[in-house]
């Protein structure tokens, strides 16, 4: 992390506005069957809206504690799963744009360009 001051006075100028509204994309990775191998099996994903959040702590906790009653609703009962993973957005105010806030995005190809290009490291749940 580098920590640094803002441009001043500039910073008192430039708009910011909260957020009521994210999107959590939850990911799981797929198990393999038959001759299937692990590293080339792909990842589903189910994406949901959460409005009228209290913060983003409130929407990280939301996100942790339903994951998998979240992904279980479309999967086979009793079915194993592999990973389960999710990414946060928050909305972005009077725009139809959202902010990739957390989580990895398992479907954004690794290596150093891929983070630059705004995939970020760390899978949530750690």
């Amino acid at each position: 992390m580098d920590v640094k001051e803002p441009p001043y006075p500039d910073y008192r100028e430039q708009g910011a506005a909260p957020t009521r509204d994210y999107r959590v994309v939850f990911w799981e990775h797929q198990l393999p069957s038959g001759d299937d191998r692990p590293d080339e099996m792909g990842w589903a994903e189910l994406t949901v809206e959460l409005a009228d959040v209290e913060d983003v702590q409130e929407a990280i906790a939301w996100a942790e504690a339903n994951i998998d009653e979240q992904l279980d609703q479309g999967s086979l009962p009793d079915t194993p799963h592999g990973d389960r993973i999710y990414c946060l957005y928050a909305k972005v105010p009077d725009t139809n744009s959202f902010v990739h806030i957390a989580g990895w995005d398992p479907v954004i190809a690794p290596g150093e360009a891929a983070q630059a290009a705004g995939n970020l490291p760390k899978r949530r749940p750690a």
